[in-house]
């Protein structure tokens, strides 16, 4: 997203204009700095920052797959369109809820 907007757009059915290349780009910024932040954190030991982390993760990988669905719903997007972003969103909020609940366990 943030390095080829284009082809994000492509990959979401959309025409790629001016505005959804400033907007993917806005997107793929966001993402790419929780994977820094996430990267970051990858050895630390348990902490409440940690966990405040990895709800992060929850949160964005949440509302992300409801804003998918939202577009789907709507008629912006087709479903098609959305099935790899549900696959990366299940993954890394699921995965991070395991780790919260690994946290919690100890």
């Amino acid at each position: 997203m943030f390095l080829a907007p284009q082809s994000a757009a492509q990959a979401f059915a959309l025409t790629a204009s001016p505005a959804s290349d400033a907007l993917f780009r806005i997107l793929g910024a966001t993402l790419l700095s929780l994977c820094v932040m996430n990267f970051l954190v990858r050895n630390h030991p348990a902490s409440d920052t940690l966990k405040a982390v990895l709800w992060t993760d929850v949160a964005t990988h949440g509302l992300g797959t409801i804003a998918d669905l939202w577009s789907v719903a709507a008629g912006s997007l087709a479903a098609s369109s959305i099935a790899a972003g549900l696959v990366v969103h299940l993954f890394v909020g699921v995965g991070a809820l395991v780790y919260i609940i690994r946290m919690e366990a100890v």
